[in-house]
């Protein structure tokens, strides 16, 4: 992946593939959320727009808006030879910019026009407060996790690393590199002089000791330079850190661009230099972009063939703009974000407090089109935030022969307020290394031990042998330490759980520590968290789906129309997967209905109603404890009014108890139920059943099972003093609320609790409960603030483990 950063060699993946004058320009009326689902049915989106997005659509495309009733106006027949542009009412100063060239008018709306220019490279498309060009490529959105860095909890300490990072940024180092960036006269993406700048950027890299540093072609202008610091833990994940080094002015070619942004550009500069004696979990890459200023060419280059390389980036920063501030104008950094980076953008919060207590962070928000770099990467489906000095009132001299230190950049200090607290940023994500442990939990097991327990520790420094522990408790009990040695295989260890008996539960987390008193654990936020297992286990039922074992395909009172449960080889969709979970030659699983290969997402999916997936009966009377596991994959878009509910019956179906509902998965997903027969009665009839259904608004709905199992212990039966365990219970009132409701749980056993709320979209909007909690009752209040009507899903966990689901409304 280190060489696809470093060339990008992979064609860029654009709507323009198919030829352009196939296509048409479309307005699609319809709600931002939706985008995510027109996209993934097909319909290539380009750009948002207030009230809906446009597209760049063929024949075929435009039929399946029309079957779907989709709300759109198609604008124009598309041009190859021009570029599309969006203005907003709204601009700099509430004036409309004057374009210095022949524009035709193809749409407008209430708020914003559609224009389209004849594309020139050598003409001068400044990006304007109130300009948004329209690329003619796929506008993706955001799909993965966020994994959000340890450093973000509030509660940990601050790393004096990151702090020592911090640290080296002054005003005078600033001053001097912003001077040097002016004093190039112009770094026009057209210009010798934005070429020579780009060298010296690129040079200033190689100075600071790195040594992957590269110029990324990606037009006839000038280049993006592109300088990698490699992760020494999880090399394939990539934090970057951007701004444009490019600059223009009405007086071209007289255009200093020092806050306009040179600011950015060394607040890049001064990360990479702050960085580099330190090393992180992530890669890290530093850019300096050109074609900022015509329209975020430079970085929508490079983060779409990122894109469409599969680049697993956790988060961008964006930097336009540090070291103007208005007389009175109070000393804070504005941060710009959208609704799927504010986990980014939280953790801009939590950095300066920590790193930089003397400066204040708050939300901007860019007028009109308004937008720098970060915009091109949520285009590319990639969180990210833009670091911007004063949205209401950011310096008036950009884009002219004013745009100098003294006049546009008037304090640095307040520079120097804003890059640390940039880099602290950075640096929190990137998540400094020390030390890692690579575990794989152990799973229950047949056997009574002993148990091997091996890890692999990679450490900056050397390890402190006396600090590589073992600790383990059995059935609740009193932790047990044991040293972990050397295997003889290069930074593997290992240490022994001695024998047991049947039914026991085994709890254990590993520890590491450096000669610099730094460690690490495995779990990360052990012993809070525990890894665990039982022993005297053995399987009672194991179903790769590969062979009919039983299992009933719908049940009385269904009513979906499309989408009903089959057993077969699933075809895959934008939402559907190609391939069941079973690994080959395993390729067959439950699924809810399957189209033609070609079809559209929504052609099979279920509609019109619910179906039902019942499983063969297990006899687990024999059992004290028994544990129900499977794989699943869910998705619900469009409306997510919808849930996939999982139910356990131990009267073979005559009476069901709610195992969990379902929001959203990411990708196929395991889940695990444990019953003591003390707290839930294992009889001979057990069953398993799943619900899919699409009885709101109409949604988009796929559900999948596959990889069954049952495995059960047959321990001990309580004695007649023994104190059966409580039952974990949860609930909410009043249900359904507005906006205040109350979250009732029992918990069966002391551990780590944890409350957890989740949009229709499987999204989490709220924690309330994230603590160490006695076994038994309990309650926590829970308001749902500025969130919309729907429904939502609150998730009780114990120590890690999934104990309910259940569904709250919230009705405005």
């Amino acid at each position: 992946m280190r060489r696809v950063l470093a060339f990008l060699l992979i064609a860029v993946l654009t709507a323009a593939s198919s030829s352009a004058a196939d296509r048409s320009l479309v307005l699609l009326r319809t709600a931002g959320e939706n985008g995510p689902a027109f996209s993934g049915a097909g319909v290539e989106l380009a750009a948002e727009v207030p009230g809906g997005f446009l597209a760049f659509l063929d024949d075929t495309e435009l039929a399946r808006l029309m079957t779907w009733h989709a709300d759109h106006v198609v604008i124009a027949v598309d041009d190859p030879a021009t570029d599309v542009l969006v203005q907003y009412d709204v601009g700099l100063d509430g004036h409309a910019t004057v374009l210095p060239y022949v524009t035709e008018v193809l749409h407008r709306e209430r708020n914003f026009t559609v224009l389209r220019v004849a594309h020139d490279e050598d003409l001068i498309l400044s990006c304007l407060p109130d300009i948004q060009r329209v690329f003619r490529r796929p506008l993706r959105f955001v799909t993965t996790v966020w994994d959000a860095p340890p450093a973000a909890e509030k509660s940990r300490e601050a790393d004096p690393d990151i702090q020592a990072m911090v640290d080296t940024v002054n005003e005078a180092w600033l001053q001097q590199q912003v001077q040097t960036l002016q004093d190039f006269g112009t770094r026009h993406s057209q210009h010798a002089q934005g070429a020579a700048a780009g060298t010296w950027i690129r040079d200033q890299f190689f100075s600071y000791g790195y040594f992957d540093v590269q110029l990324h072609d990606y037009n006839s202008w000038n280049d993006n330079v592109v300088c990698t610091k490699v992760g020494t833990a999880f090399p394939d994940k990539y934090v970057v850190i951007g701004g444009h080094y490019d600059s223009t002015s009405s007086s071209n070619p007289v255009a200093p661009g020092a806050d306009d942004n040179a600011t950015g550009t060394t607040a890049v500069l001064a990360a990479a230099r702050a960085l580099f004696d330190y090393e992180f979990e992530y890669s890290i890459v530093f850019i300096a972009f050109s074609g900022e200023e015509q329209g975020l060419v430079g970085s929508d280059a490079w983060a779409s063939e990122a894109a469409a390389a599969g680049v697993d980036i956790v988060g961008c920063i964006a930097i336009d703009m540090l070291g103007y501030r208005a007389p009175g104008d109070a000393s804070d950094i504005d941060i710009i974000t959208n609704a799927a980076s504010q986990p980014l953008r939280d953790l801009v919060d939590v950095a300066a407090a920590d790193y930089v207590p003397s400066h204040t962070v708050v939300t901007g928000s860019l007028p009109g089109g308004a937008s720098s770099d970060h915009a091109s990467f949520w285009a590319s489906g990639y969180r990210s935030v833009l670091f911007f000095e004063d949205t209401g009132n950011y310096s008036p001299y950009i884009h002219t022969a004013n745009d100098v230190i003294g006049t546009s950049v008037n304090d640095f200090a307040f520079m120097e307020l804003n890059v640390r607290t940039a880099i602290a940023t950075l640096a929190v994500l990137a998540r400094p290394f020390s030390i890692a442990i690579s575990h794989e939990p152990l799973a229950h097991s047949e056997s009574v031990g002993p148990f091997n327990v091996a890890c692999n520790i990679l450490a900056a420094e050397a390890l402190d042998p006396a600090a590589l522990q073992l600790h383990y408790r059995v059935d609740g009990g009193p932790f047990s330490t044991v040293a972990l040695a050397p295997t003889g295989d290069p930074g593997e260890y290992a240490a022994e759980i001695p024998a047991l008996f049947d039914n026991m539960v085994v709890e254990y987390y590993l520890e590491a520590g450096d000669q610099l008193g730094r460690t690490a654990t495995s779990p990360v936020d052990a012993p809070a968290l525990l890894h665990s297992f039982r022993t005297g286990v053995f399987d009672l039922f194991v179903d790769d789906v590969e062979t009919d074992l039983g299992w009933t395909l719908g049940a009385a009172g269904d009513n979906a129309t499309t989408g009903q449960w089959i057993w077969a080889d699933p075809v895959g969709t934008s939402y559907q997967p190609e391939n069941d979970h079973t690994a080959d030659p395993g390729h067959l699983c439950f699924v809810t209905g399957n189209g033609l290969p070609g079809d559209t997402a929504g052609a099979a999916d279920v509609d019109g109603g619910h179906t039902t997936l019942v499983s063969p009966i297990f006899d687990c009377s024999d059992a004290e404890w028994a544990e129900f596991s499977y794989w699943r994959y869910y998705v619900v878009e469009t409306t997510y009014d919808d849930v996939f509910t999982v139910e356990i019956s131990n009267d073979a179906g005559q009476s069901w108890t709610n195992l969990e509902i379902v929001p959203g998965t990411e990708g196929w997903t395991r889940a695990r139920f444990e019953f003591d027969d003390s707290e839930f009665f294992l009889t001979h009839q057990m069953q398993l059943r799943f619900i899919a259904e699409d009885t709101g608004g109409g949604s988009l709905v796929e559900a999948l099972i596959d990889d069954v199992e049952v495995v059960v212990s047959n321990g001990v039966p309580l004695g007649a003093d023994d104190t059966p365990p409580a039952v974990a219970s949860l609930g909410a009132h009043p249900n359904p609320f507005n906006p205040m409701t109350t979250l009732t749980y029992a918990l069966p056993r002391p551990g780590y609790a944890e409350l957890r709320i989740f949009d229709a979209r499987g999204r989490e909007v709220a924690r309330p409960l994230a603590e160490v909690r006695p076994v038994g009752a309990g309650e926590a209040a829970w308001g749902a603030g500025g969130l919309a009507s729907g429904v939502y899903l609150v998730q009780l966990s114990l120590d890690g483990q999934v104990q309910l689901t259940t569904k709250l409304t919230l009705v405005r």
